[in-house]
């Protein structure tokens, strides 16, 4: 008698138990969804490979129009990546950045407006531990 009262005491707080650690669980997925500031219209990618170094050098340009206006910063994902410049395609302008953690902010030159188009050409190499792998031939 004393067990069975015992287990009607602890199965309750054990289904408490379990739900919390069911409902914490599920809120603690990380959050991709991201504020969106520009939308990308075009990607040209150039790139070469050393293979015996396990490096890919690239030479991208990105075209984007910024979806509000008084747009001045970019932010991409960069992970890994060590950039030799950063442009202003259209003049052929160095633009000013910096590298945190896995992102490339740059600041642009000016503020732009929803109906302008911004070509960002970057210089870079990247020595990737995922994604790209090089395989003996």
């Amino acid at each position: 008698m004393l067990v069975k009262n015992y287990f009607r005491f602890l199965l309750p707080l054990f289904l408490i138990a379990l739900a919390a650690v069911s409902i914490s669980a599920q809120n603690s997925k990380p959050n991709f969804n991201r504020v969106r500031t520009y939308d990308v219209q075009h990607y040209i990618l150039r790139v070469s490979f050393d293979r015996a170094n396990k490096t890919v050098f690239g030479d991208t340009t990105v075209q984007l129009k910024p979806l509000g206006g008084n747009f001045n910063r970019v932010e991409l994902d960069a992970a890994e990546m060590k950039f030799e410049s950063v442009k202003l395609e259209s003049e052929n302008k160095d633009l000013k950045y910096k590298t945190s953690g896995e992102k490339i902010v740059i600041d642009l030159d000016k503020s732009y407006a929803p109906n302008d188009l911004i070509s960002l050409r970057f210089k870079y190499s990247v020595k990737p531990s995922k994604g790209v792998y090089f395989v003996d031939a």
